[in-house]
């Protein structure tokens, strides 16, 4: 992203013609500036001195301005070389005053002469006489290539032993940078790649175990978005309603995921970099899609489950206090057990007695701790971090034929009502019922055919 950054507005600046920068140069400048961590603020400001009444295409809206660097102002237009690019003058003010005072002291010096001059230089820019031969030091401008003026700046570093006057102070709030280095930590490409992995999870996750709990697809999309976001969320920095909004947009796009994915990262890394306008961040995005997109595959084909991202949606679908966010996207509400559902104990009254008829007091505690064993097992599976919804799809429709043997009956149909109950999914409402419902009429047929 701060590479993006830096790219579009240089190449805005050599577009416009202000002289700052080569077009041939841009990418190499770009490796340069983010690698010492130039300050982009300061970098403007810097330029904004140098060029007197200079009007930068960088978008600071909202954000506070920096002051120029201290030696931003040394180099008037009678100090500086035309051999030197105006964006290492607004990058590099210290280096460059550093090497005029080197220059100014070596010719006051009792040994100076042109050719040791010469050489020097040569040296402190890293220039062989074998690029001076193939004429590859200066670019079509007749300016330094980024490649020398680096090697400057590296002697700058080496000799002096100061830190860059426009780069970030490290680790301080105003560091671009601490999040690039971040992703590299964590192993994702960039933060375009680690939005998409996140919310592809929190979706992949949400669908498979809680799809029953969602009105349509929208739905679904803003409720991983909002887990993504979870901390802009609650922080008031972003509405569920602009997510979900961004979801009404995209959920009937050819490829409703990427497409909300990519919204979702204009609207949250505009967040996360207020200095960079929108129209800056949208391109980079759409820059970027082959990658989102590459990041949505890798995870569909790789994720088998987190407890992180787990654990996140369980708390969020079970958490009381989330409810008016849950009421907002559309999640319908669950309930927590069925051991006081009026259908099961109506069920299990009744099989009860069918049961105790048939088999005495023995067979009502034996049948009954079957119903309570089913009803558990459901809701520890569904508690589990890594359940898998085969084996509840296995379970639901084992249910039409375990009724045959009723103290297998009794717990696999109430079993499945509760998958049907706690994940909203009708067709397991429907086995369990089945199951149920044949369990019982089997039991009552046992009754009836026993003699009297």
């Amino acid at each position: 992203m701060i590479k993006k950054i830096w790219k579009d507005n240089f190449e805005m600046m050599a577009k416009e013609g202000a002289g700052v920068i080569s077009k041939e140069d841009i990418e190499s400048v770009v490796e340069m500036v983010v690698a010492d961590k130039i300050d982009p603020q300061v970098f403007i400001s810097n330029l904004e001195v140098v060029i007197a009444g200079y009007m930068s295409p960088f978008n600071f809206s909202d954000i506070e301005a920096k002051d120029p660097s201290p030696t931003a102002s040394y180099f008037d237009i009678t100090r500086r070389a035309p051999a030197f690019p105006l964006w290492f003058y607004a990058a590099y003010p210290d280096v460059m005053k550093w090497f005029n005072e080197w220059q100014i002291d070596y010719a006051r010096s009792v040994n100076f002469d042109d050719y040791k001059l010469g050489i020097e230089t040569m040296r402190l820019f890293g220039v062989k006489e074998a690029d001076i031969e193939k004429e590859v030091v200066f670019n079509k401008e007749k300016q330094y290539k980024p490649r020398y003026l680096k090697n400057l700046v590296q002697n700058y570093k080496n000799k002096t032993g100061k830190e860059l006057e426009a780069a970030v102070e490290k680790f301080s709030e105003g560091d671009i940078y601490a999040g690039q280095e971040m992703l590299e930590a964590i192993g994702t490409e960039s933060n375009f790649t680690l939005i998409a992995e996140t919310t592809t999870k929190f979706y992949l996750e949400l669908e498979r175990n809680y799809s029953g709990f969602f009105t349509d697809k929208i739905s679904l999309l803003a409720t991983a978005g909002v887990l993504d976001a979870q901390w802009d969320v609650f922080s008031g920095k972003i509405k569920p309603s602009e997510i979900l909004d961004i979801a009404k947009n995209t959920a009937t796009s050819k490829d409703p995921l990427l497409n909300f994915i990519v919204e979702l990262e204009v609207k949250l890394l505009g967040i996360d970099t207020p200095n960079a306008s929108e129209d800056i961040i949208r391109k980079a995005c759409e820059e970027q899609k082959d990658s989102i997109q590459g990041a949505i595959q890798r995870t569909k084909k790789e994720y088998k489950g987190e407890p992180r991202t787990v654990s996140d949606i369980k708390m969020f679908m079970n958490s009381d206090k989330f409810n008016q966010i849950k009421e907002e996207l559309g999640i319908k509400k669950g309930v927590k057990s069925l051991f006081f559902s009026t259908p099961v104990l109506i069920a299990g009254f009744i099989i009860a007695i069918l049961i105790g008829r048939l088999f005495g007091v023995l067979g009502v505690l034996i049948f009954s701790g079957s119903a309570i064993l089913g009803i558990w097992f459901a809701l520890w599976y569904l508690e589990r971090p890594r359940r898998k919804l085969s084996v509840i799809k296995i379970i639901s429709w084992a249910s039409l034929i375990a009724w045959l043997i009723p103290i297998v009956g009794l717990p696999v149909s109430l079993a499945t009502l509760v998958f049907g109950e706690q994940l909203k999914e009708r067709k397991y409402l429907i086995l369990g019922f089945i199951g149920l419902a044949f369990t019982i009429l089997w039991g009552a047929l046992g009754v009836y055919l026993e003699p009297m």
